[in-house]
């Protein structure tokens, strides 16, 4: 008689679900956002730092130029993010909320895209871009623990969970210049 071992109720899989298939997430990456002016408001206060959130499966690769990412390649499945936090180098904990208008207000989102067996060389796969949905976040020493639930211009649900940690690729603000690549959707190219 065989045993079976049943998972561990803290194992949750890391995924991202469209039209009821789930694709695996493998990766989270966070990169300083070059949607932002990071003007802040009349009085000069900063309100949100932009940052771009990738979520992404193992069929994806990042490659680096000295030590900067500057394109992806492969067939994968993922979703960004971008977004703004009150920290310039990390998510603030909390729910994040779609707003197109948000002018850089601290835990919103003003785009959102993902991609599901998308070929980075022939752009074939399927993609969609969200126009509402929230996010939220929680943190435990270097872990991120990622929920959201967003909804496509074409009125499908975009969900997903996952949990694990988020290699930055966030330039210290007194080294910026000649080492900066902001990222901006799927674009890594200047």
């Amino acid at each position: 008689m065989g045993c079976t071992k049943k998972p561990a109720d803290n194992q949750t899989k890391n995924y991202i679900k469209y039209e009821n298939k789930e694709y695996d997430l493998s990766g989270g990456h966070l990169f300083t956002g070059d949607f932002g002016t990071k003007q802040g408001d009349q009085s000069g206060t900063i309100q949100g730092y932009p940052l771009s959130l990738l979520l992404i499966s193992s069929g994806f690769t990042l490659h680096e130029t000295g030590g900067i990412v500057d394109s992806i390649s492969g067939t994968g499945s993922g979703i960004v993010f971008e977004t703004f936090s009150g920290s310039r180098d990390k998510l603030d904990e909390g729910q994040y909320v779609f707003d197109s208008l948000s002018f850089e207000t601290p835990k919103t989102f003003q785009y959102s895209d993902a991609v599901f067996d998308y070929n980075t060389t022939t752009y074939v796969g399927t993609e969609a871009e969200m126009n509402a949905g929230t996010f939220t976040v929680k943190k435990s020493g270097n872990d991120y623990e990622i929920t959201f639930s967003c909804t496509t211009y074409g009125g499908k649900t975009v969900s997903g969970y996952y949990k694990g940690s988020l290699q930055s690729h966030i330039t210290p603000v007194q080294s910026i210049t000649g080492k900066h690549k902001a990222v901006s959707g799927w674009n890594f190219i200047p």
